[in-house]
């Protein structure tokens, strides 16, 4: 509080003023601790986009160096997927890369349970 405390002393007593001081500190410490958390987690942010870009640019450099694909062909599967969510902004919102559920590769057909089943059935000698 300072100086202040000296011409506040008719309207607060001392210990009033000491809870004031008190709340301001912890307010003051709890504003500087989020601060530094949303600037840490900025920053964490910005590492991870870098290092994602990093990662496109190595790989469509890659494609197209080796002959995957090419230049236009590239382009176009960028302009396929930024519509993927519905609207050209050069964007891709995140329920549209992250849907909710993965779609597991298609399993070897001799390791699925119902060929097993089947393979199973054959060989018993009962129905």
């Amino acid at each position: 509080m300072g100086i202040g405390r000296f011409f506040l002393h008719d309207f607060f007593t001392a210990a009033e003023l000491n809870l004031l001081e008190d709340q301001l500190t912890r307010r003051n410490a709890q504003d500087s601790k989020r601060h530094k958390s949303a600037k840490a987690r900025v920053e964490a942010l910005e590492s991870d986009l870098e290092r994602v870009a990093l990662l496109t640019r190595a790989l469509a450099d890659l494609c197209l160096s080796k002959g995957l694909l090419t230049r236009d062909e590239l382009i176009g599967q960028i302009q396929e997927a930024d519509l993927a969510d519905g609207k050209r902004d050069e964007r891709l919102q995140a329920k549209v890369v992250m849907p909710g559920e993965s779609k597991p590769a298609d399993p070897d057909p001799s390791r699925v349970p119902s060929a097993k089943k089947a393979r199973m059935k054959r060989s018993r000698p009962y129905p």
